[in-house]
């Protein structure tokens, strides 16, 4: 069987990646050997343009999140799946102090497409003491993962474009065309491998910064919200359920391993206790690790060995904004030679 692109793993990566090829009229061959505990799937899933203690623009916001959005919404008709949700993440103002620092930022040339303080507060007040009211992100959203990654799945399995196996080393050969694994030649291989990244052979000495995540899953007999709540950590209404939301997350770089922990459990109980006013059952949890590097910055690039053989890594805790954007960008680099970004260009480590 002959491809353009033979594509090693269906996380967020690969699902971007391959899908940005597909509209291009490209043949694409995706291998996956599917875990329920892979980061991409137990990913809270959040688009959040301003983050951090000190609350700044995510990096690359103004291209990313346009981008995002025409992107996953194209994939939901493509799929007739719904997956991508308009979900805002609201902040309480801490002190008088911050509120009005916030509000003069919000007034900023560049901010105002992310920054709303034109809110209704009154939702919020039943879950978390909002004396000084609060503000609210634009252009937010919710991606459900699990649903995505399942549902792009089967229909690259309807087109014949999916193979389910552990793809080996040591089956991949590399030739003057391309790569051949099996039947399967290709023009480009593209390793779209998450955390098993960080041991691929072709890609040696990458600082990658593995770092676990867990998650709860629980319960709120209350009138459910419609937006994120962060303060610490987020608490994230899932759709079509009943006052059901996932609350998360931790950040452990010693135990990588795909286990939730009673650790984690009670770090994200604690700190929900410090401000949610209502009770809460806890239904589940999960966990998965996430590619993270070192620099906070996507891995992308070619083998300087074998060209031919490329790398779409590296996304981290904010994979789901970053992929569509730098899939479109990886593409653009395969297929007409354009300049990778010096910031996400592996050749940075070179």
């Amino acid at each position: 069987m002959q491809v353009d692109y033979l594509i090693v793993g269906q996380g967020i990566a690969g699902t971007t990646l391959s899908y940005t090829l597909l509209q291009q009229g490209k043949r694409v061959m995706v291998v996956d050997a599917p875990h329920p505990n892979t980061s991409s799937r137990v990913a809270g899933g959040i688009c959040n343009p301003i983050t951090g203690r000190k609350l700044v623009k995510t990096w690359m916001a103004d291209a990313l999140f346009p981008f995002l959005q025409k992107f996953y919404q194209d994939l939901e008709q493509t799929l007739q799946t719904r997956f991508f949700y308009d979900r805002q993440v609201y902040r309480i103002f801490k002190s008088i102090e911050q509120q009005n620092q916030l509000l003069g930022k919000s007034a900023e040339k560049g901010w105002e497409h992310f920054f709303n303080t034109e809110v209704d507060n009154q939702p919020y007040a039943a879950f978390i003491d909002n004396s000084l009211d609060g503000w609210e992100t634009k252009q937010g959203a919710w991606l459900d993962t699990a649903a995505l990654i399942n549902a792009y799945g089967e229909y690259l399995k309807e087109i014949n474009s999916y193979r389910e196996a552990l793809l080996a080393y040591d089956d991949i050969e590399v030739t003057p065309e391309g790569v051949r694994w099996k039947d399967v030649e290709a023009q480009k291989l593209v390793f779209c491998q998450g955390m098993e990244g960080k041991h691929n052979p072709y890609f040696q000495d990458l600082p990658f910064r593995l770092v676990k995540g867990e998650l709860l899953h629980i319960k709120i007999a209350h009138p459910p919200l419609e937006n994120i709540i962060t303060h610490g950590i987020f608490m994230l209404p899932l759709p079509d359920t009943e006052g059901e939301y996932l609350v998360g997350a931790t950040y452990d770089w010693q135990d990588l391993s795909n286990t939730t922990t009673d650790k984690a459990r009670d770090q994200l109980q604690a700190k929900l206790d410090k401000w949610l006013k209502l009770p809460y059952e806890i239904l589940g949890q999960r966990a998965g690790v996430r590619p993270a590097t070192a620099d906070r910055r996507p891995l992308i690039g070619t083998s300087p060995a074998h060209p031919q053989i490329g790398f779409f890594n590296g996304l981290g805790a904010k994979g789901v904004s970053l992929a569509p954007y730098y899939a479109h960008h990886f593409v653009a680099h395969l297929e007409q030679g354009t300049t990778l970004q010096a910031e996400v260009d592996i050749k940075r480590y070179n």
